[in-house]
């Protein structure tokens, strides 16, 4: 899909950072925070969780690809293209892509490997790993150096931190 040799399918912050950035965080704060609701209606059910989260992570994808459309539209002032879509779909992928491993490990609850709430707790352990090392890989890629590095993985962790403690504050 991209011309960076990146497939939709590949998992992993590298991936989905080298596309979008600011997707693939929203992606993981996106998948964090329906975990972290999740675990609390249906702690026993990691494959509910799952979906869950592909679900709610394809609607707001799809919301994106489709006000970004319209943004070409308007901007352009005239009726996209088959090819501007497909850009705007394949550059709005990283916020469901950065979800996928985090996805992958709730199915190990279905699976047996791992017991439901085992995996769900450590989905959002990826997701808050995945969130330090986008901020980390990120900030390196811009020249960043030493504490800047750090500042920067800890911020973006700080949004899946947040939003864990929000939801333990209001349940």
């Amino acid at each position: 899909m991209s011309g960076h040799g990146i497939r939709w399918w590949q998992p992993g912050i590298r991936y989905a950072a080298q596309r979008d950035v600011a997707g693939a965080i929203y992606g993981l704060i996106l998948a964090t925070s329906v975990i972290a609701v999740s675990q609390q209606y249906e702690p026993h059910n990691s494959g509910v969780t799952a979906v869950t989260v592909i679900v709610t992570a394809l609607v707001f994808w799809l919301a994106h690809v489709y006000t970004k459309v319209m943004a070409v539209g308007v901007r352009e002032h005239h009726t996209p293209t088959w090819a501007e879509v497909r850009h705007v779909l394949d550059e709005e992928w990283p916020l469901v892509q950065a979800g996928l491993l985090p996805t992958t490990v709730l199915l190990l609850g279905p699976l047996g490997i791992l017991a439901d709430d085992a995996a769900q707790d450590i989905a959002i352990g990826v997701c808050l790993m995945e969130l330090g090392l986008t901020g980390l890989v990120v900030a390196r890629a811009a020249g960043a150096r030493g504490l800047l590095v750090g500042v920067s993985a800890a911020i973006s962790v700080s949004f899946g931190v947040i939003v864990i403690v929000l939801k333990t504050i209001v349940h």
